[in-house]
């Protein structure tokens, strides 16, 4: 037989539970699913003009994402193949921050197959029109050419194919 006090015990270890879940929920839904709204970046409607001429290729004209990236950046490594991939299915502007000259920066892509339409971002400058402050940072952008999504940090590739078909 159950006394009162074992009763008492049982809901409030139910409580704990119930609270203990919540918070996991609460967290779960900070880390992975607010950073799909959440706009990391000041600027927002259309973005600004790049008038740099790309290494090779020509500029597109209405890109699906901007990504900015640099090749001394350790999480920018883990995202080349997913940047890659993404490339061969949407329009998309590779912008090199503060990666050294032409001179360095064409060998590293040439060296490491990234056949990206890349734009050397020596100085910083087009990092700083864009409010980019940390890489890599990647623009999606709708059929508009506004912004309608900035990601900072890892993406896994789903994440950005979600993030581009929510966009258009």
């Amino acid at each position: 037989m159950v006394s009162y006090s074992d009763g008492n015990a049982l809901i409030k270890k139910f409580k704990i539970r119930k609270i203990e879940g919540l918070i996991y929920l609460m967290a779960f839904l900070l880390l992975f699913v607010a950073p799909i709204f959440v706009n990391f970046n000041p600027l927002s409607g259309r973005v600004p003009q790049i008038t740099q001429a790309p290494l090779k290729g020509t500029m597109l004209q209405k890109p699906k994402f901007i990504y900015f990236w640099a090749k001394w950046c350790a999480t920018c490594e883990k995202m080349k193949a997913p940047i890659s991939t993404l490339l061969n299915d949407y329009d998309g502007v590779s912008i090199a921050v503060r990666s050294g000259p032409d001179e360095q920066l064409q060998p590293y892509l040439t060296q490491h197959q990234l056949d990206w339409l890349t734009i050397n971002d020596e100085n910083g400058t087009i990092a700083n029109q864009y409010f980019v402050n940390a890489v890599p940072t990647i623009f999606i952008l709708n059929a508009n050419g506004e912004i309608a999504f900035v990601t900072l940090g890892y993406m896994s590739e789903w994440s950005l194919r979600f993030r581009l078909w929510l966009a258009n």
